[in-house]
C-alpha cells in the first residue's frame, strides 16, 4: 500500500511540475513580449474595457439624444422659417393688391379729371354735364331724323307722282279721307287732268294745287264735322262739284283754310334740279344722324365711366382705407422682415 500510495504522490507531483512547467513556457512567452502585466492584471483589465464600453455606450445614448433634440429643433425653426416665407409672401400679396387698389383708383380718378376739362367744368359736376349733353344731342339726331323722314317723303312723292310737292300733308290727308269719302282727289292730280290752257285758267285760284277736293256729299258732312280727319296740320278741303261746273272757289267754300306759300313747277329740269337738291340734302342729313349717334356713344360711354366711379368710390371713407391698407401692408412686411432676421 505504502509503495502504491509512493507511486500516486509521485504521479501528481509529476503532473504539477508538467503544468508549472507549462505555465512556466507561457510565462516566459509574455515576458518575452512585454505583456506579462496583461496576465497578471487580466481581471482588472476586463473591468476597465467592460467600464468603458459603458462609458461609451453612455456616451453614444447621450449624442443620439441631442442629435435627436437638435433635429427637432432644427424641424420646428424650418416650420417656422417656412410660415415666416408664407406670411410674407402672402403678406407681399396683400400689399401689392392694396398698391393696385389705390393705382386703379388713381388712374380712374385721373380719367375723369380729363373729362371734366374735356368739357370744361369742375370735377363734381361732369356727371351731369354728360348728361345733359346726351340729352341735347338726342334731340339735336331726333330733328335730323324728322327732317330726313319729311324730305325722304317728298323725294318719294315726286318720284311718285312726277311733281314737286311742298307738303307732303295734302297727300296724307287724302290717304285719310279715302277710306271715309266716295270720291277723293289731291288739287295737283286734278290739275293735271287738264290741258295745259285749261290749267293756266283754273290755277289763278292758287288753293287749287295745295287742296283735297271730295265728292259733295262727302263735303257736306266735312263741313258738319260728321266726318273726323283727325289732323295735326289744316289743309284746304274743297267740293270737287265746284270745280267741274268751273265755278270760282272762293276761300269761305274751303272747310280748312290754309296760309302757306309754295310754288309747283311742273318744269321737268327744275324738278330733276330739286330731285336732286333733296337727295344731297337726305344724304348730308345721314351723315349728320351717323355723326350724333357717333357722339352720343362716346359721350355714353363717359357717363358709364363717371357711374362706375362714383359708385366704386362713393365716400371718402372708402378711398382713405385704400390708403390704409397700403401702410397696413407695408408695416406688416417690414415686421416680418426683422423677426426672419
Amino acid at each position: 500500500n505504502f509503495t502504491k500510495s509512493s507511486l500516486n504522490i509521485e504521479n501528481y507531483q509529476k503532473q504539477i511540475d508538467e503544468e508549472n512547467e507549462s505555465k512556466n513556457i507561457i510565462t516566459n512567452e509574455f515576458t518575452e513580449k512585454g505583456k506579462l502585466d496583461l496576465i497578471l492584471n487580466i481581471d482588472e483589465g476586463i473591468e476597465k474595457e467592460e467600464k468603458l464600453q459603458n462609458e461609451c455606450k453612455e456616451k453614444v445614448e447621450k449624442n443620439n439624444a441631442e442629435i435627436e433634440r437638435l433635429d427637432n429643433e432644427n424641424i420646428k425653426i424650418n416650420q417656422e422659417l417656412a410660415q415666416n416665407r408664407a406670411n410674407q409672401i402672402l403678406q407681399n400679396k396683400v400689399f401689392n393688391d392694396a398698391e393696385s387698389d389705390v393705382q386703379e383708383y388713381e388712374k380712374a380718378k385721373n380719367s375723369i379729371e380729363k373729362l371734366a376739362k374735356l368739357f370744361d367744368v369742375d370735377f363734381v359736376n361732369i356727371k351731369q354735364t354728360i348728361e345733359a349733353s346726351i340729352e341735347e344731342r338726342e334731340k339735336q339726331r331726333n330733328s335730323y331724323q324728322i327732317e330726313k323722314q319729311i324730305k325722304s317723303r317728298k323725294l318719294e312723292l315726286i318720284n311718285k307722282y312726277n311733281t314737286i310737292i311742298p307738303n307732303e300733308d295734302i297727300l296724307h290727308l287724302k290717304e285719310k279721307l279715302e277710306n271715309k269719302c266716295n270720291y277723293v282727289i289731291a288739287g295737283f292730280e286734278k290739275l293735271a287732268e287738264y290741258d295745259e290752257e285749261e290749267r293756266n285758267e283754273i290755277i289763278n285760284n292758287p288753293l287749287i294745287m295745295y287742296s283735297v277736293f271730295v265728292d259733295n256729299n262727302s263735303f257736306e258732312k266735312l263741313k258738319v264735322k260728321q266726318i273726323e280727319t283727325e289732323l295735326q296740320n289744316l289743309v284746304p278741303i274743297a267740293n270737287i262739284e265746284m270745280l267741274r261746273q268751273e265755278a270760282v272757289i272762293k276761300s269761305k267754300d274751303y272747310i280748312f283754310p290754309i296760309s302757306v306759300d309754295v310754288l309747283q313747277n311742273s318744269n321737268t329740269e327744275k324738278l330733276e334740279e330739286y330731285k336732286s337738291k333733296l337727295e344731297k340734302n337726305i344724304e348730308g342729313l345721314n351723315s349728320k344722324i351717323l355723326d350724333v349717334k357717333s357722339r352720343i356713344d362716346r359721350e355714353q360711354e363717359y357717363l358709364n365711366e363717371v357711374k362706375i366711379f362714383e359708385q366704386t368710390y362713393s365716400s371718402k371713407n372708402i378711398i382713405d382705407s385704400l390708403y390704409e391698407n397700403v401702410d397696413s401692408a407695408k408695416s406688416q412686411i417690414e415686421k416680418l422682415e426683422k423677426e426672419q432676421k
